[in-house]
């Protein structure tokens, strides 16, 4: 299946060649600029990937390791992204 993007008024969409739109790469797509910008605002603020785990109240780095290069295909939920934008203050 080849994703052809097209834009609307206001977003774009990834269109098959079907005329159906791919939810899941719509999806991939977000979330990997959501990540991107975190570890951005992160490093902006050298912060370390363990501080900002503490100061979730994560006892390790796996979880922002994990979510920053998308090891596992983890990913986070509402409470954590909640969570960093409140420490990073973003």
């Amino acid at each position: 299946m080849r994703l052809i993007p097209k834009k609307t008024t206001h977003m774009w969409f990834f269109i098959n060649e079907n005329g159906k739109y791919n939810r899941n790469r719509i999806t991939d797509l977000v979330l990997r600029k959501i990540v991107k910008n975190i570890k951005h605002e992160r490093k902006k603020r050298k912060m370390s990937q363990l501080n900002l785990a503490m100061a979730m109240a994560h006892e390790s780095v796996s979880l922002i390791s994990f979510i920053e290069t998308g090891i596992k295909n983890q990913r986070f939920n509402l409470i954590h992204l909640i969570s960093i934008v409140k420490i990073l203050d973003i």
